[in-house]
């Protein structure tokens, strides 16, 4: 039998079953048509192939005769897959399949020829190419194989481009941010990955970083911090709640020391546990608290050292800080006198007084003191209030001071 009546006897056995039994369209489950060049010099095949892949496929193909025009037609429009014969005039498959890959092109190639040589394949898939199809065979089984290696290989290779487009973002996104980034193995303990902000961070290369041993690893972090950051990072590791975040002191190549504070969740790298943490220096935060709580122990040791009866109230008259001076002199315990209105401690009265200083600084916004001869406390005073306002300029607290005018005359 001639290949052209072959041919021909294929294509109404093909239409006469409808092609039903020989792809099963509804899996494709695609809504826009996967675009297909098919490049054969046998006319009457690429006839029939074209009929039987588009009546039952979500195929738009296109026909060419030879490699030259595959080329010309790839400049013009962007295809899917290449389905393409082996013995061809001037360039055969796999010149063509080395071309296209010679020019970066990753598109799905597949192999469709009647040549049965197996050295034929081993070249093709050598070569790059996704399948390879004899066309030897019933119609059915044939085309049903071609159809599905279409299928596969095409989505085969979005997924793949896909997951390639989504790390160079991800890498992107790493990359620029001012975050150090760190993704730690425990079994050993190995840095699989670490950002150039996070090398800049302590001083060593990405690659440095990469290639640290466990002791090395283990000697960025400060002695003092050790055990709390790896009791942390083993938590992660097994998935188990942590606290937010972690602050702690690393050491930097360098050996001088920097304050960190560290984000971490369990994630899986390369199908392996592994912890991503992110990092922020917070050495110049931590120097800021250091000053502020050094400014805020002065205040309170000069608070204390006062002779004056000295305390800090809220805008209600409740007292809300007082010194060792106030205490000592009422032989009350801070406690005791934190929370109550300044009248009731100094006066024992339920209402301010007629002249008191507080109501006068309340209203103006300025300082105020007044003479008190009829106090609680057995002794005439002379009360000075001070508003003292919060960052928005708000009127939030007083400072009250007592001074006993015996005291002055002695």
């Amino acid at each position: 039998m001639s290949k052209g009546l072959a041919l021909q006897e294929a294509k109404l056995h093909t239409i006469e079953t409808n092609s039903s039994a020989l792809i099963d369209s509804g899996a494709l489950g695609k809504k826009d048509p996967l675009h297909i060049l098919h490049v054969d010099d046998d006319v009457s095949l690429l006839e029939v192939s074209n009929q039987i892949l588009s009546d039952e496929n979500n195929f738009e193909i296109d026909d060419v005769t030879s490699v030259g025009e595959a080329f010309k037609k790839l400049e013009q429009k962007t295809y899917d897959a290449v389905v393409s014969d082996y013995e061809m005039p001037q360039k055969n498959g796999l010149d063509f399949l080395r071309e296209l890959r010679g020019q970066q092109r990753e598109i799905s190639f597949i192999l469709f020829t009647g040549r049965g040589r197996e050295d034929v394949a081993v070249k093709a898939l050598n070569l790059g190419a996704d399948r390879y199809i004899n066309k030897n065979g019933s119609p059915e089984t044939v085309y049903y194989e071609l159809a599905d290696a279409i299928n596969k290989t095409v989505e085969r290779k979005k997924a793949k481009q896909l997951l390639v487009e989504s790390e160079i973002k991800y890498r992107t996104l790493v990359e620029k941010s001012i975050q150090g980034t760190l993704i730690t193995k425990t079994s050993p303990l190995q840095l699989v990955f670490a950002n150039s902000a996070m090398g800049k961070i302590l001083g060593y290369s990405t690659d440095e970083l990469r290639s640290l041993s466990p002791l090395g690893i283990a000697g960025l972090i400060h002695d003092e911090d050790k055990a709390i950051f790896f009791s942390r990072l083993e938590t992660r590791m097994h998935g188990e709640p942590s606290d937010s975040s972690l602050e702690f002191r690393a050491v930097r190549k360098d050996g001088s020391i920097i304050w960190l504070e560290a984000f971490a969740n369990r994630i899986e790298y390369l199908s392996e546990p592994a912890v991503q943490g992110m990092f922020l220096d917070i050495t110049e935060r931590k120097k800021e608290e250091a000053l502020i709580k050094e400014d805020a122990d002065d205040w309170v040791r000069i608070f204390n050292a006062t002779n004056d009866l000295s305390f800090v109230m809220d805008k209600e008259n409740r007292i809300v800080k007082v010194n060792k001076r106030t205490c000592d002199f009422l032989n009350k315990k801070p406690e005791e006198l934190i929370g109550k209105h300044c009248y009731e401690v100094m006066h024992g009265t339920e209402q301010p007084w007629a002249n008191c200083p507080c109501k006068k600084a309340q209203k103006t916004g300025q300082s105020a003191s007044s003479k008190v001869d009829d106090t609680h406390i057995g002794m005439p005073l002379v009360v000075s209030v001070s508003p003292v306002p919060n960052e928005k300029g708000e009127l939030v607290e007083f400072v009250h001071i007592a001074r006993s005018l015996q005291e002055q005359k002695s």
